[in-house]
């Protein structure tokens, strides 16, 4: 019987951010991430646009062209946010936003072109807000 080849991904040579982009890409696997002009936040008083949201369920990932172009936020480290918040659902926003930013740093220009290229999808979709996310 033949070996099933093994996916070869970028790497950092940083054991952490690597292990951590190996996560990711697990749970990349099974979450569908849709580009979309704008969302809102429905919990927010003021409806305010945000960069990205993960539906209730888990499996999708919605984020914002317009807003991450108005704030110069790469889409990648976006993408990157709100799988954090599949791995680690308990953690607050503020440690999330925190760790986000740390690994963004340390992950290489190949490990975000291919989060960029496996992952987002080239076309964008019609607006939604926070609650049918």
């Amino acid at each position: 019987m033949g070996r099933k080849k093994r996916r070869v991904l970028p790497q950092s040579g940083d054991r952490i951010a690597d292990c951590i982009f190996r996560m990711i890409i697990v749970a990349l696997e099974s979450i569908s991430v849709r580009k979309t002009k704008e969302i809102y936040d429905s919990k927010n008083p003021h409806e305010k646009m945000i960069c990205g949201i993960i539906s209730s369920e888990r499996n999708k990932i919605y984020l914002s062209t317009k807003i991450l172009k108005k704030t110069k936020e790469p889409i990648v480290s976006t993408l990157v946010h709100e799988v954090l918040h599949v791995l680690m659902p308990d953690v607050l926003e503020r440690f999330i936003d925190q760790f986000e930013k740390a690994l963004y740093a340390r992950l290489t220009d190949s490990q975000k072109r291919y989060l960029r290229m496996r992952f987002i999808p080239k076309y964008t979709i019609k607006a939604t807000n926070s609650d049918s996310a």
